[in-house]
């Protein structure tokens, strides 16, 4: 066992037993991402987003307690903005489009459990990011709608029967629009489509897809106009739910239920902070809602949330999370100094310790316990919200990033492997 490895297994058994941290491992920080449920697999499957410097390409499955990175032969190009969504038809997970930054992307995947694979159709919507896709299992067709492309806002609808896209013409349709969000409400053998931003700002509109047309639904109350919700179908308690958004007046932080007839809105205690742009998904073997990432008003998000109907948690200590095993610090290297956040070799080398603490009084357990383990701190950098500790043991040296989220949460990040051997 290398000397970073037994000082990370005793800063981990440490900080277990006083309750001060969880060691989760867990997609870096994004907004923009993807998530759909794999039903053949029992897998939520996260793909790519952005993390305010870099598109993101990686993909995440979560088994219902735990997220784990793939490594498939073959992948999307980075990209932020792209919707998912699983066919169960013909058991694979469909990603289309979203932005790399440079252009408007669209290309056609499928993710088959293990690896994703490029699908060439004769027809195709035009590139566009921020649509919204979800899978019609009354129709067996994933539906298309709308979002942003090349500058023109897309008020199209477009159906993938697993070999090609058509574009559908019905009679009645919302208007053209990103940043929207849908799903599918077996209960009622409907799509629901909720809100997003158009010509003249944001919408607070509610529509319903039969296969043939589009109708909009008239509500007494419903969520506040925004873009870039999440929304998704509970099927514990057969209820679409919306969470968050983004306005004119901010981000927002409520949660919504539809039913079919009307929207309600759900009184809780505590749950995932005001963002937009997050991604939102139903876990069967959970029986919960899993919601990841997004933008808040702070920052971009890393943590994983669950509703299970009534109430929101998080993951850490109270919602299981889920400990590192000391083999992923074994033989990975990085330039002392590098950016966890760069380029993707680095990306898949951090690991992150949420403290719901101060950021002061963090630092200061962190300096305490190198210092008793015989680290010593050769160098600290970046503000406060954003410390940098380079620590020297022997031959080797190691990278804390300690980054203060909100005024009583922070993230350490902690560099895995031996990054440098003097």
């Amino acid at each position: 066992m290398s000397a970073i490895q037994s000082y990370v297994k005793k800063v981990m058994w440490i900080a277990t037993m006083a309750g001060l941290w969880m060691v989760c491992a867990a997609p870096s920080l994004r907004y923009g991402h993807a998530m759909a449920h794999d039903d053949g697999r029992g897998q939520i499957v996260l793909f790519g987003g952005d993390n305010g410097t870099t598109r993101l390409g990686d993909t995440w499955v979560w088994d219902g307690s735990q997220w784990a990175q793939r490594h498939p032969k073959a992948s999307p190009g980075a990209r932020h903005y792209h919707a998912m969504a699983y066919d169960p038809a013909r058991r694979r997970i469909v990603l289309f489009g979203g932005g790399s930054g440079k252009m408007d992307l669209g290309d056609t995947w499928e993710w088959d459990g293990k690896t994703w694979i490029k699908r060439h159709p004769k027809t195709s919507p035009s590139p566009r990011g921020t649509h919204a896709m979800v899978y019609d299992k009354a129709r067996r067709r994933v539906v298309l709608f709308g979002g942003y492309g090349r500058g023109v806002i897309k008020d199209d609808t477009w159906v993938w029967d697993g070999k090609n896209w058509k574009q559908l013409k019905p009679a009645r349709s919302p208007s053209a629009r990103g940043m929207l969000a849908m799903a599918y409400d077996p209960a009622r053998k409907r799509v629901v489509l909720f809100g997003g931003r158009g010509k003249n700002g944001f919408l607070n509109d509610t529509w319903m897809w039969d296969g043939k047309n589009w109708k909009q639904q008239a509500t007494k109350t419903a969520p506040s106009a925004r873009g870039t919700h999440a929304m998704a179908y509970d099927a514990s308690h057969k209820r679409v739910v919306l969470f968050g958004g983004i306005s004119n007046s901010g981000v927002h932080d409520d949660t919504w239920e539809w039913n079919g007839r009307r929207w309600s809105r759900r009184k809780v205690s505590t749950g995932p902070s005001g963002r937009g742009m997050h991604a939102m998904a139903y876990s069967p073997k959970a029986k919960k809602l899993v919601l990841f990432g997004g933008r808040e008003r702070a920052g971009f998000a890393a943590h994983t949330y669950f509703w299970n109907g009534s109430a929101w948690s998080r993951s850490g200590a109270s919602a299981g999370g889920v400990p590192l095993k000391l083999d992923d610090f074994h033989g990975v290297r990085i330039p002392a100094g590098g950016n966890p956040y760069g380029p993707e070799s680095m990306r898949k080398t951090m690991l992150s310790v949420y403290y719901p603490r101060p950021q002061g009084t963090v630092l200061g357990q962190v300096k305490k316990q190198l210092n008793r383990d015989g680290w010593k701190i050769k160098k600290t950098t970046g503000p406060a919200t954003s410390r940098t500790l380079l620590v020297k043991k022997g031959r080797h040296t190691v990278s804390l990033m300690v980054l203060q989220r909100t005024p009583t949460s922070t993230v350490i990040i902690v560099t895995r492997g031996e990054i440098k051997e003097n």
